[in-house]
């Protein structure tokens, strides 16, 4: 059965009702007519439809010549049509589920990346303290050890694989807080005198022939006291008729007796702590007023001289006074994994101290002090 259609500009033609639904061209003007999807059946001069709006692209397709009807102005007029209704379909979706995916990865990567920024940190440890002692051990875990170095003033660092836990420890240490005054002045006086020898552990005199001049001049004065004593004793063994060889013994005796009071306590020029005092030497006989809490920070740096230096990049021996210092001390309780566990069993402790040093605009961060 055919349909007749009329376009806009007036020309009437005839499609065959397979092409329901359908878009076809007008054979006068060329513009696009809408077959409709239904129409009246018994009469040949109903006109259902009325043009599109607009001019509508036409798919290049085969065209089928259709039979004039009678009033048409041309033999030649053909219909152009574009393919079969279900053939449409089918390329349309074909075409359009990859709008659909990308449509929904489009809303889907802002989510998940809005949600990981959310979660994640959520997740990790929110102490700083905390934070450093997982970085420390991630670094280990990855064999970075620019930055394990940089976290920490160790120059042995543990070996793990895996880090399950950090946390803060219960164990509290009290914070040290003063003026760093008299230190500073008990520093400026080891300086005048000695000069440090970190091979050795200990200070050396700067002034060698000093020392070597005080030593000889304590020697004679020895000299001096045992000449008299001699010469005591030998009056004293001729009135008591003494055996000569006692009185010899009795000499050289004296004589020895007199070196060894030179070395007998730390004021002994002899002794090692005019030679080569350590730190601890010279803090426990100065004269210099130290608080309490200039103390306790003395008594740390005498036991961790090189860690100090490391932790300051400079030497403890050379800070400044007059400024207020704080020195925080803080334990970190971890969980690791290292080389021969198997799944099953459970991870072993580490305990991290981590140590930060403020003194005007020294602030060393917290740095890991100890790892066992």
């Amino acid at each position: 059965m055919n349909i007749r259609l009329k376009c806009r500009c007036g020309a009437r033609f005839l499609v065959s009702d397979q092409m329901l639904g359908r878009a076809v061209k007008c054979p006068k003007c060329a513009k696009g007519v809408r077959v409709p999807e239904t129409v009246l059946v018994g009469t040949d001069d109903a006109e259902p439809v009325v043009a599109v709006p607009r001019p509508e692209p036409v798919l290049a397709s085969p065209t089928t010549p259709v039979e004039p009807s009678a009033g048409t102005a041309s033999t030649d007029a053909v219909a152009t049509w574009q393919p079969h209704a279900r053939a449409d379909r089918e390329a349309a979706g074909g075409a359009g589920w990859w709008k659909w995916l990308l449509m929904l990865l489009v809303l889907l990567v802002p989510v998940g990346v809005v949600g990981t920024l959310v979660v994640w940190p959520m997740l990790q440890p929110k102490d700083p303290r905390e934070v450093i002692a997982r970085q420390y051990l991630d670094a280990i875990r990855r064999e970075d050890w620019a930055t394990a170095n940089r976290l920490s003033v160790l120059t042995a660092h543990p070996r793990l694989t895996g880090v399950e836990r950090v946390a803060l420890s219960e164990r509290q240490f009290p914070v040290l807080r003063g003026k760093f005054l008299g230190l500073a002045e008990f520093h400026a006086r080891i300086d005048k005198q000695y000069r440090w020898n970190p091979d050795r552990g200990r200070f050396e005199p700067k002034d060698e022939l000093g020392l070597g001049l005080g030593v000889l001049s304590e020697l004679e004065k020895a000299k001096k006291k045992v000449e008299a004593e001699a010469a005591a004793a030998n009056a004293e063994s001729k009135r008591k008729h003494k055996n000569p060889e006692d009185q010899l013994l009795d000499s050289v005796i004296a004589r020895y007796s007199a070196i060894g009071d030179l070395a007998q306590n730390a004021g002994g020029l002899l002794s090692s702590q005019k030679l080569g005092p350590t730190y601890e030497d010279l803090l426990a006989g100065t004269d210099v007023q130290l608080s309490d809490a200039e103390r306790q920070l003395a008594l740390h740096y005498k036991d961790n001289a090189a860690k100090w230096d490391q932790l300051l990049q400079r030497s403890f021996l050379t800070l400044p006074g007059n400024m207020d210092f704080e020195f925080y001390e803080v334990e970190i309780q971890a969980t690791i994994r290292t080389e021969g566990l198997s799944f099953g069993d459970p991870g072993r402790p580490l305990t991290l101290r981590l140590i930060r040093f403020v003194m005007g605009s020294i602030d060393t961060g917290w740095r890991v002090w100890e790892a066992k």
